[in-house]
């Protein structure tokens, strides 16, 4: 039997902090567009706003915080909406997965390829130990707005709260109205200026997938509640929850799997719990159990 090196992931940051790379349209915006600016309600009953420039800075602050905690101090963060304590992950945990041509984010397969060309072939998976196997997923709900998911011009959910902890990230949960922080600022304003007109589509700052809508920014602008519906089982760019899957095999043609040994496992989804504690959460889908 090989020798297989056995590898512990410890998570200790949201799938927010990933948004990184939505700084570049900040950084076009501060650059290029500086008179430009996001009003949102102050939270007594006022109005405020915020500049270009005052946004890119947060976000690029928070960002360089969390990464100095995480690389020079103990692997997580104090950050809010950065923190992860209990390394919960929203995607998919899996052991082994083989899959055809494209990405493996959408459903489970129900029929084979009908284009053989886009299908992987001759896979052997034998003789490994899988064992310790531990993850914890969770959904993130999307908020739909006329029908649409509300999320940003490079696909990530416009997050209103945690659905693990139930604490609000861009909404108090309790007055249901706007909470801003930088990265949620950041996904308003871009959608702003998109509808607006300074921001369009092209191969550096796509733009194309943007749903944020003028009701979402009117919301965040005027202090009033909301409550949408929400579309479940999901992850943070809504690509379909799968759960925890020891070994997934889809698209493929002649593939083996032998004296494979599974134990120690502790397969665990917050999935289904989660999906049904919030009664307004609408699934996609039927939800899932995990598949081995």
């Amino acid at each position: 039997m090989p020798v297989c090196a056995i590898v512990r992931l410890t998570l200790r940051l949201t799938a927010l902090y990933s948004l990184h790379g939505f700084s570049k349209y900040g950084k076009y915006l501060k650059d290029n567009h500086d008179s430009r600016s996001l009003p949102l309600h102050d939270g007594v009953g006022g109005m405020t706003s915020k500049s270009s420039t005052e946004m890119y800075g947060n976000l690029i602050d928070s960002i360089s915080q969390v990464y100095d905690e995480v690389i020079n101090g103990g692997g997580t963060t104090t950050n809010p909406i950065f923190h992860n304590p209990l390394s919960v992950v929203d995607g998919p945990c899996y052991a082994f997965v083989i899959h055809g041509k494209g990405s493996a984010v959408l459903d489970f397969g129900e029929t084979f390829a009908a284009d053989e060309s886009t299908t992987s072939s001759n896979i052997i998976i034998e003789d490994n130990k899988i064992e310790n196997f531990k993850c914890w997923t969770k959904e993130i709900p999307a908020a739909v707005i006329d029908g649409k998911v509300q999320n940003d011009a490079r696909g990530a959910i416009f997050q209103l709260f945690d659905t693990f902890s139930g604490i609000g990230i861009a909404m108090d949960m309790t007055t249901r109205k706007y909470v801003s922080n930088p990265v949620a600022d950041m996904q308003l304003f871009v959608a702003q200026e998109i509808q607006a007109g300074t921001l369009s589509n092209d191969s550096v700052l796509n733009t194309g997938v943007n749903s944020i809508s003028s009701q979402i920014l009117e919301w965040a602008r005027d202090g009033t509640e909301l409550n949408p519906e929400y579309r479940c089982s999901g992850d943070s760019m809504h690509h379909v929850g799968k759960g925890v899957v020891v070994i997934r095999v889809e698209d493929t043609m002649n593939f083996f799997l032998r004296n494979n040994v599974s134990c120690s496992f502790l397969l665990r989804s917050h999935h289904l719990r989660l999906a049904l504690a919030h009664s307004c959460c609408i699934p996609s889908r039927p939800l899932l159990k995990s598949r081995t």
